[in-house]
């Protein structure tokens, strides 16, 4: 298993009275343009942040100044002509024991770049200067990456920790700012304001269900670092990321309505609807970001997990009418889009299986898209010379939206299956299906292609002699099933199904199962003696079909089970063999009419049923007085909203039951399927915000919190529901222990809840308790295994995964050793050696400024006299140990020797360098030559003559310092006699004389 940590960090605006822009974070590369310690440059809200291979440095402008400087500039005609100083704060994010060489990598570059013509110096101009949207710089620390994007406008960057990387290695300093820890987040105060730091939220995905991860801020003084109370399994990605469920609005500026949704395996929704126009928010290098005109376009958005941002987002259709049926996504991450055209220019693709319309007001439509979204990897026309893909039957249309109705479903080999309905006689079929004629009015069909669109693997008509459609298809193994409505009393049904004979009533559901060539196994009629439509399909682990649909008939229902009297929504669970009713079921009001129009429906693995729909618009019924769980997450109703409702196994009660909407203002789709995955995770389109309202309930950063038309939105949600039955989590309190043996591991389990547990340690021992403590005798890497077991649950029993580090603290210690100089040398050579075991760092600091890294053995000299206070760091990152150990060095005022010099310039201006007019040694400028001399004695004249200085007995008055009787000597040049005596030298008395220049 891999193991990836991602730490998301935020930071947000200054803390001032500003508006909040959502406007993205760009990324500029330094082509020289800039000091070339700079890699990237980016404007985030209220500053500049420059990336250095190891640090941000952050420069805030006061908002305050900003503002008055605006007003300045814009009201000059009122004659205040006075500055405005614009105040700033800059400081420094120091990644410690980074990587010094880290280059980073433009991601997510977008097609538009700078040009820098600074000054008239060519060495500063710079073209075609890229601009991303993303960057990263691999190995920021040994097996971690960084990763720097934005969010709502805000700059954020991830550490990603890759495989046997370890965490301890991110150390952050803070320089020139004031830090501290509040509410669990960092905040920072600067002279302009304040910015704070979030919180880091972990969790990683374990049986593909997301488990949170607690983890926090460590403070120590101005260094930042991460720390997990109850650590994490190191077999697991774990993520640490803000958000996991989001509702969110397109934010287009055209009227956009919303039609179907579907999911990955990663968890990214994708979003389909129809726009009227150009405003859609479309992203760059998509596969369409321009409005193809005509009356209305497909809008698609994949959004990312936690519905921030978009991945992709892009227009598909022609010069008319288009609408999006249905989306799925196949095993390499491509989304198929199921719908229908009116456009004769509908883009297809080379080799596609039909690439040129066929007649009539509609075609039906199918297109793939590359994981990108960049391009179309298939697509194609589906159709004859009438109408495809539209139910346009007064009888079967029963709901607003039904006349986009069908569904799309990828097999298990990435087939791509059809089910619809077309008035076409030449609708295409293929020979060994189940009708290949026209059975007149409106048929259903169902269509299946392989995954290049470019040919049939078969296609069929399924008719009577009156209208049908078909609205929902499944595969699994060799199990296909379709489902429907049809008002045909000729419908072809097999003898010994469940209902071999039409019910009765305007229509009745059908459902049935078909061979790999498209001929019927099975068929039967669904329903009662009044109106019935089966409207999705599903098969559970043990091939039973179940169904859903709408009745206004007296709908069986089976004893034991969950229902409300006379409800207009039934449940139906079948044999494979439909020839036998399991299980039935009915929901609702009670009353009259048909409550919910359905949009999605899911039969888990522990045969949870889970369906969504909504009520209150044109042809439906409406939401108020279906029944909710004390738990809901929305328990009233303006009687126009979402509706999702989860029954127990068996149907034998009421799991979980809510509304989801806004105010007054008609959630409903115009068509279309949406999606649970196999989790119980709903991705559900929302026609919402019709009118221009913004009250359909979006979440806190979600891509767009607000409706940007004057009417619809195509509006996405994601929520999750837990009812996947028994979970083992192995929960260990620390992954590394660091102590002395024996060593005691405490281990938290599932609960005390769970009837059965079972622990093995990986060194033979075992326990079955919940949560155990485990002693280990030696050190070593122990691989945990956890087995939970109840049998009243539906999975019975799970397996969870861990490991665990034990390692002994280790033992830090060093020798220092010192060779003092002898006479006449200024040199103080020492030797330091680190003997101990376990460290992963090595910081030595010599006292006087030089610092070295990771060395064992290090060899130093110092020349100028002082006393110098030596340190070793040692870190053992493993068991979070820091050892310090100090030796301090002096070396004394020995007699020194080198290449003496007299200087002709000299600066006493208090600034701690050139300050004396005295001898000094051109190969050792920061040592004091006037220590090696016996005699030393120095007269000097201004311009005139007059003597302005002369030496005295001691040394400490051998220097001029630039005064005269105590006050600042004029600036100007004075002459100078030196006779000096040094007593590392041979040569006697020496006479030296010339012009000195005094500045300051």
């Amino acid at each position: 298993m891999r193991f990836l940590l991602f730490i998301c960090l935020f930071l947000p605006n200054l803390v001032l009275s500003q508006a909040h822009v959502n406007n993205d974070v760009r990324y500029i590369e330094n082509k020289g343009q800039w000091n070339e310690e700079v890699q990237f440059k980016a404007e985030i809200q209220g500053a500049n942040l420059w990336l250095t291979s190891s640090s941000f440095v952050f420069d805030f402008a006061s908002q305050e100044d900003m503002e008055q400087l605006h007003d300045k500039l814009h009201n000059r005609s009122l004659g205040d002509q006075s500055e405005v100083i614009v105040r700033r704060h800059a400081y420094k994010v120091d990644f410690i024991g980074a990587n010094a060489q880290l280059n980073y990598k433009g991601r997510k570059t977008l097609a538009s770049y700078n040009n820098y013509f600074l000054g008239n110096d060519p060495s500063k101009w710079a073209g075609q200067v890229a601009i991303h949207e993303e960057i990263i710089g691999e190995e920021l620390y040994e097996g971690i990456d960084i990763v720097n994007y934005s969010k709502d406008g805000n700059f954020k960057y991830d550490l990603i920790v890759h495989p046997g990387a370890k965490t301890d290695q991110i150390k952050m300093r803070y320089e020139d700012a004031a830090i501290e820890l509040l509410h669990k987040e960092l905040k920072l105060t600067l002279s302009v304001g304040d910015v704070y730091e979030h919180a880091p939220i972990a969790y990683q995905i374990i049986n593909d269900k997301k488990k949170i991860v607690q983890c926090s801020f460590k403070l120590d003084g101005d260094i930042l670092s991460f720390e997990f109370p109850k650590g994490y399994n190191k077999k697991q990605d774990l993520i640490i990321d803000p958000e996991l469920i989001f509702s969110t609005y397109t934010g287009s500026t055209a009227d956009n309505w919303g039609f179907t949704a579907t999911y990955d395996e990663e968890g990214f929704l994708y979003g389909g609807g129809i726009v009227f126009a150009a405003g859609y928010p479309t992203t760059t290098g998509a596969y369409s970001v321009s409005y193809n005109g005509g009356n209305q376009d497909i809008g698609i958005t994949k959004y990312t997990e936690d519905g921030s941002g978009q991945v992709y987002s892009t227009y598909l259709g022609g010069n008319l009418r288009e609408w999006p049926h249905s989306l799925m996504v196949d095993s390499d991450n491509q989304l198929v889009v199921f719908g229908s055209t009116e456009s004769e220019n509908y883009p297809t693709t080379e080799g596609a299986f039909q690439t040129e319309y066929n007649g009539g007001s509609a075609d039906i439509i199918i297109s793939k898209f590359n994981a990108e979204g960049t391009d179309l990897v298939a697509s194609t026309f589906l159709g004859g010379s009438d109408e495809d893909g539209r139910n346009t039957s007064f009888t079967l249309r029963h709901n607003y939206g039904d006349d986009a109705r069908g569904e799309v479903f990828i097999g298990d080999d990435n087939r791509i299956y059809i089910a619809s309905m077309t008035r076409s006689t030449n609708y295409p079929t293929t020979s060994l299906s189940e009708e290949q004629d026209h059975q007149g009015g409106l048929d259903a069909v169902v269509s299946v292609f392989p995954p290049s669109l470019d040919s049939l693997v078969f296609s069929t008509f399924l008719g009577g002699n009156q209208d049908d459609a078909a609205y929902s298809i499944k595969e699994k193994g060799s199990l296909i099933v379709c489902a429907g409505g049809t008002a045909s009393s000729t419908f072809p049904t097999t003898s010994t199904s469940l209902n071999p004979n039409y019910l009765g009533g305007s229509t009745d559901g059908f459902v049935l199962s078909l061979d790999s060539n498209g001929s019927i196994y099975n068929s039967s009629f669904i329903g009662t003696d009044a109106y019935d439509q089966v409207y999705f399909v599903e098969v559970d682990p043990d091939f039973h079909v179940f169904l859903t649909g709408q009745t206004e008939g007296d709908y069986p229902v089976s004893s034991g089970v969950y229902f409300n009297e006379n409800g207009s929504q039934f449940v139906q669970e079948m044999s494979s063999e439909l020839s036998q009713s399991i299980l039935s079921t009915v929901f609702g009001t009670g009353g009259t009419a048909i409550d919910i129009s359905l949009t999605a429906f899911l039969v888990d693995q522990c045969d949870h049923v889970y369906i969504s729909g909504w009520g209150g618009i044109q042809f439906t019924g409406n939401t108020t007085g279906l029944p909710v769980t004390a738990d809901a997450f929305q328990s009233s109703t303006d009687g126009n909203d979402f509706y999702f409702i989860v029954f127990d196994k068996d149907f034998e009660g009421l799991l979980y039951a809510t509304f989801f909407g806004g105010a007054s203002t008609g959630e409903h789709v115009d068509g279309g399927t949406s999606r649970f995955d196999d989790n119980g995770v709903i991705y559900q389109a929302v026609c919402a915000g019709c009118g221009g309202s913004d009250a359909f309930p979006t979440t806190p950063g979600a891509w767009s919190e607000t409706n940007g038309s004057s009417n619809c939105n195509l509006g996405t949600l994601k929520m999750e529901f837990n009812f996947q039955g028994l979970t083992a989590e192995a929960i260990v309190s620390d992954s590394v222990f660091c102590e002395d043996p024996p060593f005691l591991v405490p281990f938290e389990g599932s609960g005390e809840q769970v009837p059965y547990h079972f622990w093995s340690f990986g060194d033979g021992g075992t326990s079955n308790l919940a949560n155990p403590v485990h002693q280990y005798e030696e050190e070593g890497l122990y691989d945990i295994v956890y087995i939970v077991i109840d049998s009243n649950t539906c999975n019975i029993t799970d397996t969870s995964y861990a490991t665990v580090e034990v390692i002994q603290k280790e033992v830090f210690s060093m020798e220092w050793d010192a060779t003092e100089p002898s006479l006449c040398e200024d040199t103080l050579y020492v030797e330091m050696a680190f003997t101990g075991t376990g460290a992963d760092s090595l910081i030595w600091d010599m006292g006087d400024g030089t610092m070295f890294y990771n060395d064992t053995f290090i060899t130093y000299s110092y020349y100028i006299p002082g006393v110098y206070e030596a340190s070793l760091t040692a870190i053992d990152t493993d068991c979070d140990e820091v050892g310090i150990t100090t030796q301090t060095y002096v070396l004394s005022d020995n007699i020194i020797s080198g290449q003496l010099e007299v200087p002709n310039i000299f600066s006493p201006n208090g600034d701690g360098v050139n300050d004396e007019f005295r001898l000094f040694f051109i190969d050792k400028p920061l040592a004091n030559p006037l220590v090696a001399m016996d005699y030393y004695h120095v007269i000097i004249y201004n311009r005139w003559g007059r003597t302005v200085f002369e030496s005295g007995d001691s040394k400490a008055d051998w220097a001029w310092d630039g005064t005269i009787d105590g006050k600042n000597a004029d600036e100007g040049v004075y002459y100078y006699i030196l006779l000096y005596n040094s007593l590392c030298e041979d040569s006697g008395t020496a006479r030296k004389t010339g012009y000195i220049t005094l500045v300051r």
